[in-house]
């Protein structure tokens, strides 16, 4: 049921609407925005025509009232001026386009019978988009909100499909809610956020057969919130791109940059009507997100591989923040950085949702220079590389820290490093805030040293370690769970 305003519009194009034109009425088809008419809409006037409107270079508009077309609405470079107007889509099912020449749009409403508005260039609103009937599809433009447009309501019957994007906006320590992304206010002043929403098919993000919904966000803020903030996300049910959110968790992902990392919740979506709700997750780091299901996850999430040389053996360590359908791991090596072999399988863990360490020993590495990586093969037989580390044996070892980890124990950092021995070191132990949490010092032995640290109870976090000798100085985060 469409509103009075919106029935009192729709009555006014089936009347050939009566229009504001250069001081005078006409009635309009199409209508020609030229040198010679100029066109000025004041506010509570409807200026209606059943054709298109088109702004030539040289004409010019000021619209503070409605202007409602059931064509395309077209700006070649004139001089719109959007006042507090009101551009309107009334038309039927034929695809309308629209145009603005970077001329920014006050208010825009889509209330066709069906079918689509598409942009043949960016577009901007300054205050409310409102979609009652009919799509927005953006292509390869993107349709742009300001700092001072609202929120809006989209349905499965009118949607934006493609690039929508929030300009920065200042968030600070408060709360966000657009683009079907909500996030709660926290400590942490993370200053400005921009959001981008790709949704449709541009929206689905894939690895190998395995992808998320159609849909995904970028969130980019001036700076991380490292205290965590809450985020949720939403998305319409014919976005799901074919996931069974009523029978499979609903699995946040977000992208490092390399790959995708799962950040557990371990709930089912919620659904409102045509919307579904994510669960609500806690991050430190606000990028590029998607969803899926455990029926669709996207790939294991690889947190670190290491490989250093000491005794002639070569120690490689690797750890995963989570797992989903993981089989083994494969370490290979190459003399050429060109051609690999398979050194050993390690088993997986399958699914896991927790931070994992692993560890294994090539016996007989090659003499001098070679390179390592880590393959990683699902049961469904899907593989994936790490990066390649270069290792160099046979030659005396300086001193050099290897890995620092989440040990096996709660609580427990595994340090590893490698020395020619002798060397004193003192390592310690610092929270996000820059307190030293523990401090301690010992003398390095010959090769590879194992420091296991015991923190107590501490809480879970990111944590800095750092390692320093009377030459070398080297720090590492780790997160303890």
């Amino acid at each position: 049921m469409r509103c009075y305003r919106e029935i009192k519009e729709m009555l006014l194009l089936a009347l050939n609407a009566l229009i504001v034109f250069n001081g005078t009425t006409a009635y309009s088809q199409q209508v020609t925005v030229n040198a010679s008419t100029a066109i000025s809409v004041p506010t509570g006037v409807f200026f209606g025509t059943v054709g298109s409107v088109t702004i030539q270079s040289s004409g010019a508009v000021k619209n503070d009232g409605t202007i409602g077309v059931q064509g395309d609405f077209t700006n070649n470079g004139g001089a719109l001026n959007s006042g507090t107007g009101k551009i309107s889509f009334l038309g039927g099912t034929a695809i309308q386009s629209l145009k603005t020449s970077a001329s920014t749009l006050y208010d825009l409403t889509v209330s066709k019978t069906s079918g689509k508005v598409t942009l043949s260039d960016d577009a901007a609103i300054s205050h409310q988009l409102t979609m009652t009937s009919g799509d927005i599809e953006t292509g390869t433009h993107n349709l742009v909100f300001t700092p001072s447009a609202l929120c809006f309501v989209e349905c499965n019957s009118s949607r934006v499909i493609g690039n929508a994007v929030m300009q920065d906006r200042s968030v600070g320590i408060g709360a966000l809610s657009f683009l079907d992304f909500d996030m709660a206010a926290g400590v942490d002043n993370i200053g400005n956020v921009s959001i981008t929403r790709v949704s449709g098919p541009a929206g689905i993000c894939s690895n190998g057969t395995n992808s998320g919904i159609a849909c995904y966000w970028l969130i980019t803020p001036t700076t991380q919130p490292v205290s965590g903030r809450n985020v949720t996300f939403h998305w319409l049910t014919d976005l799901d791109n074919s996931k069974d959110f009523s029978t499979y968790e609903a699995e946040v992902w977000r992208y490092s940059g390399s790959q995708w990392l799962y950040v557990p919740n371990s709930a089912y979506a919620t659904s409102s009507f045509s919307l579904w709700t994510s669960p609500t997750i806690v991050t430190t780091s606000l990028t590029k997100w998607t969803i899926s299901t455990g029926g669709s996850p996207l790939p294991v999430e690889l947190l670190s591989f290491d490989a250093r040389c000491a005794n002639n053996k070569v120690k490689l360590n690797w750890v995963t923040a989570s797992e989903t359908n993981n089989d083994y791991f494969t370490i290979e090596r190459s003399k050429d950085n060109n051609i690999f072999e398979k050194v050993l399988d390690y088993p997986g863990a399958g699914n896991s949702n927790h931070l994992i360490s692993y560890s294994a020993i090539d016996d007989s590495p090659y003499a001098g220079n070679s390179y390592y990586r880590l393959k990683q093969t699902d049961f469904d037989g899907i593989f994936t590389y790490s990066g390649i580390v270069p290792v160099s044996c046979g030659q005396e070892q300086d001193f050099d820290l290897i890995s620092v980890i989440q040990g096996t124990h709660d609580h427990e950092i595994e340090m590893t490093f490698v020395a020619v021995g002798g060397e004193q070191y003192t390592y310690g132990v610092y929270d996000i805030t820059g307190k030293l949490m523990m401090e301690s010092a010992g003398v390095a032995a010959s090769g590879i040293n194992e420091v296991h640290i015991e923190m107590g109870f501490i809480a879970e976090s990111l944590y800095m370690v750092t390692l320093q000798t009377s030459e070398k100085s080297f720090s590492r985060k780790v997160v303890l769970k």
